[in-house]
């Protein structure tokens, strides 16, 4: 401002210094040339006269000129003082932030623009007359003490911007952004504050942080392992779940590739083609890879790679969603092998049933034979023999029933200790290999069907002495266990008894492990490859699990579990032994002919007198007329099942209407049937498989007929 005025001075200065020598110049040159050249005194005044006015004329117009210059000079300097003073004020109440001017000593508020009065719902005067606490929140850390504290920091000369809770006229609570400056306005010192409305940012901010926060929550959450890998193909995210299937903490992973951390090095030249797709823009990536934990277990795992791209849609990295799939694999693997099981049962059933009818027919005459026959005749040795090779044939029978889908065992309540050491003795046989037995004191009792469970203890024995063909020894052992969740064996929780059967042979190469229950797989040139078949699916139909462990060259260990029983041991009925002779009235009912002629001679020889039937309506009124003429039947022995007939299922409801008291034997040669399972479910006092002999037959019709079926 002091330029302009020293030269509006300097231009002062010089008229009137001008002014000053015209003037002495004029007076001093116009007086002395009036006396040189004039001598009348009268002429000499009025010239003087004429003089003066002349000077009164130049003087005035040089005062004009001087005057009217500055003048003008003044007015257009405030014309344009004006108009900047106009700019200024628009520009100040039209900034889109609210603009406060405060006295940098006192921090009162001495200016505002009309920004703050509509942001702030103040008039000009009202705002003028606050302090700074009635604009703010008014309590730590928005209150008049920290906006001084920031206004001191900015009178220091350091710029401030902050974030603050600020409050409008009716009260309403509002997030600004505050910028300090220190400036001098005049002589004054002042400070200079901006606030910008940014409650729509900071609820922006708010909405990002929290989708962020549950993003991380779900990321944290997700049941499935999710990593993200950059485009370097290392780690850079891992969550708890991949955590959990791979043993690996996130602290231990970043940085680090996948072929560093959980691929094997024999498929890593895979996995690396694959990321080559994904880095090539391959949309998405699907596979099921072989996968080592931290421990080095290898897993099965489901793969789902999908690359992520920045707002430039460059590839920044790959996202996996990975899903430990061992345990469901290992299950559809079982699934395969009981539905490979079934489709064989279900020819299986069909043929075990007809062929029982006629292994009934063939042993019941064999008895016959031997009840007419001296123990001291000669070929009574021989009829012992093809009784005893019916039996076996009973046995194989009884294995292809194993494969029948929903086979029930005919369980009852037995000690497992026996029967281990009678079917391992009688599994080795001949055999080069010496067996060590060693069984927990107090095992607890099983329900099963004894006649599987020694074939599957006979079968597992048998490999073991084949395994090791050089002789050497064998060791089974017992012992009670309870299983929990934690136990890693796919059955219910409970106590069980486990039976492990441990060789010293070649062992079963890891290849092989996986199918050595599958029917008809087998590496002997002689083998079915039924034996281990029909031992799993026994094991599975008695609800239990077997399970192997074997490695070359240092044999192989079967482990079996059966669920523990809380019912009391009951007794056994041989297969062989002298016949029980009794008397009473039977009715049979059979719709196969050699079943009805060779069971009803049997009964005849036991002592008892007979009555034929061929289906269940006809079993019922010949019971019917027997009860209604006084003479009644002492029990009634009913086929299961009669093709395009009435069976003793549909047939013993009605006989247990015309008599609650009866005693019924179901028969069947189809022994899958849960009927034969839990006959006394059904009405039934007893079963009686197919086929049988004459000394089971009369050992089951003395219980039933003594009422010992009931204890």
């Amino acid at each position: 401002m002091s330029k302009p005025f020293s030269h509006e001075r300097r231009v002062v200065y010089r008229i009137v210094a001008l002014y000053a020598l015209f003037s002495g110049v004029w007076i001093y040159t116009s007086d002395t040339l009036l006396s040189y050249f004039i001598h009348s005194q009268t002429l000499i005044t009025r010239l003087s006269i004429y003089k003066g006015m002349l000077f009164i004329i130049i003087t005035a117009a040089l005062l004009y000129k001087l005057i009217s210059r500055n003048f003008f000079h003044i007015a257009d300097m405030n014309r344009q003082l004006r108009e900047s003073e106009q700019r200024f004020e628009q520009i100040f109440d039209n900034v889109t932030d609210a603009i406060f001017i405060h006295d940098a000593a006192t921090g009162k508020i001495v200016d505002v623009n009309q920004t703050m009065c509509r942001l702030f719902g103040f008039t000009r005067e009202e705002a003028l007359a606050l302090d700074v606490g009635g604009a703010s929140l008014g309590t730590p850390p928005y209150s008049e003490a920290e906006a001084m504290e920031w206004m001191k920091r900015a009178a220091q000369g350091t710029p401030q911007i902050f974030e603050w809770r600020a409050k409008k006229k009716d009260g309403t609570l509002f997030w600004v952004e505050v910028s300090m400056r220190h400036a001098v306005i005049g002589s004054d010192a002042r400070i200079i504050v901006l606030v910008r409305d940014i409650t729509e940012r900071r609820q922006k901010d708010e909405s990002l942080r929290q989708s962020r926060e549950l993003l991380q929550l779900q990321f944290s959450r997700m049941p499935v392992a999710c990593i993200f890998w950059g485009s370097d193909y290392r780690a850079r995210s891992w969550n708890p779940a991949a955590e959990k299937i791979f043993g690996y903490s996130e602290q231990e992973v970043l940085g680090k590739t996948a072929n560093e951390l959980i691929i094997a090095k024999e498929v890593q030249a895979g996995t690396d083609a694959v990321w080559a797709r994904l880095m090539a823009g391959e949309p998405v990536s699907n596979s099921v890879n072989e996968n080592v934990t931290k421990s080095g277990r290898s897993i099965l795992c489901e793969w789902t790679n999908t690359p992520l791209r920045d707002r430039d849609n460059t590839i920044m990295g790959v996202i996996s969603m990975v899903q430990d799939i061992t345990e469901r694999r290992e299950r559809e693997q079982e699934q395969l092998k009981m539905q490979k099981l079934e489709s064989l049962g279900i020819l299986a059933g069909g043929i075990a049933h007809d062929f029982n009818n006629i292994l009934t027919a063939i042993l019941g005459n064999i008895s016959l034979v031997r009840m007419k026959m001296s123990t001291q005749d000669p070929w009574y040795r021989q009829l012992e023999e093809a009784e005893s090779a019916s039996y076996r044939a009973k046995d194989l029978t009884q294995q292809l029933l194993t494969f029948s889908k929903g086979g029930v065992p005919q369980k009852k309540t037995m000690a497992l200790e026996q029967l281990v050491r009678d079917s391992a003795g009688f599994a080795m046989r001949g055999m080069n290999v010496r067996c060590d037995f060693s069984f927990e004191k107090d095992l607890l009792p099983v329900d099963i069907d004894e006649g599987q469970i020694g074939q599957v203890v006979s079968n597992l024995v048998i490999n073991a002495c084949q395994a090791m063909p050089s002789g050497g020894e064998l060791r089974i052992n017992a012992w009670n266990t309870d299983i929990t969740g934690d136990s890693g064996i796919p059955v219910r929780e409970g106590r069980y008894v486990a039976i492990s059967i441990q060789d010293q042979g070649l062992g079963i190469p890891e290849e092989n492990l996986t199918r050595i229950f599958d029917p008809y797989f087998t590496t002997k040139q002689k083998g079915s490859g039924l034996g281990l078949a029909i031992t799993y699916s026994i094991i599975k139909n008695h609800d239990g699990h077997i399970g192997v462990r074997s490695r070359l060259g240092a044999g192989t260990t079967f482990t079996i579990y059966l669920p523990a029983s809380d019912k009391l041991l009951i007794g056994d009925i041989s297969r062989s032994g002298d016949q029980v002779k009794g008397h009473g009235r039977i009715l049979l009912m059979d719709d196969e002919e050699i079943v009805r002629t060779v069971t009803g001679e049997m009964l005849k020889v036991l002592g008892y007198e007979v009555a034929i039937a061929v289906d269940g309506a006809e079993a019922i009124r010949l019971y019917s007329e027997a009860k209604e003429s006084g003479t009644p039947f002492d029990a009634v022995i009913m086929d299961l099942t009669v093709p395009g007939g009435m069976g003793g299922k549909e047939a013993i409801l009605k006989l247990r209407e015309l008599d609650p008291e009866i005693r019924a034997i179901v028969s069947s040669g189809y022994s899958q049937d849960p009927i034969m399972a839990d006959f006394k479910q059904y009405g039934f006092s007893a079963v009686l498989a197919k086929p049988f002999s004459g000394s089971i037959l009369s050992a089951v019709l003395h219980k039933v007929l003594t009422g010992q079926e009931r204890s």
